[in-house]
């Protein structure tokens, strides 16, 4: 398929296990979704519910499986309100683990590409996914959530402060994990660019070396700008 969309993660579980987290309804209620039904046998893979994208219910949430090569590879057909799109997930031995790679067909409502629609959901799936594997503390965004205001959000990482710092500020770490063609000049009112076009980040407010890094984002639609804040 002609893919727009295309993820990797390491996971520390054989391929076998990594299959199971992906296709028992016990297991993805865990770290996936609030509701599944898959059944590999009727060529099933639904999902729906407050963490699946615009809170979709049961009625929508039907997701046909077109195929299934046990403990390698599953491939389905997602369609959320405006959008419909294939997504294949192939399993391969690396190591002692997994390598899982994702990819997804080009995403498009009403005619017009929107690839964020589903990266952010699938960035954040695959890490829960990676966390679950290791008995770790999932975080699932809810969408049926209406927040307002401020948002302030933390979560523990295994890593010292600097490290966490320099993946924020350095274009080169940043394109590993969230950032596409970044430019940063890492100074109080220099460019924050993480290649989103017009939207993402904008110039750096406030820099503390291995503590703080604030930055404005711009405005989306009718959204104001706004400021992203690490500590």
């Amino acid at each position: 398929m002609n893919d727009l969309l295309h993820l990797q993660v390491q996971l520390a579980a054989a391929p076998a296990q990594v299959f199971a987290a992906l296709t028992d309804n016990g297991q993805l209620q865990r770290w996936f979704a609030e509701h599944t039904a898959v059944d590999l046998a009727t060529g099933r893979y639904d999902f729906w519910g407050r963490y699946t994208p615009v809170d979709l219910p049961e009625a929508e949430g039907h997701n046909p499986l077109h195929e299934v090569v046990l403990n390698e590879r599953l491939a389905f057909t997602w369609s959320s309100r405006k959008v419909t799109t294939d997504v294949a997930i192939t399993l391969r031995p690396a190591g002692d683990g997994t390598r899982l790679i994702l990819q997804q067909q080009a995403v498009t409502a009403e005619g017009q590409p929107v690839p964020w629609l589903a990266e952010d959901f699938w960035f954040l799936s695959l890490e829960n996914l990676r966390r679950y594997l290791l008995n770790r503390p999932v975080t699932r965004c809810d969408y049926r959530a209406f927040v307002k205001g401020d948002i302030s959000w933390s979560l523990e990482i295994d890593a010292p402060p600097q490290a966490i710092y320099d993946a924020i500020i350095r274009p080169d770490q940043l394109e590993q994990w969230i950032a596409s063609n970044a430019r940063v000049e890492p100074v109080v009112g220099g460019r924050f660019d993480i290649g989103w076009g017009d939207d993402g980040g904008t110039k750096l407010l406030e820099l503390v070396p291995g503590e703080k890094i604030s930055f404005g984002w711009a405005a989306w639609g009718d959204q104001p700008a706004t400021t992203v804040t690490w500590t």
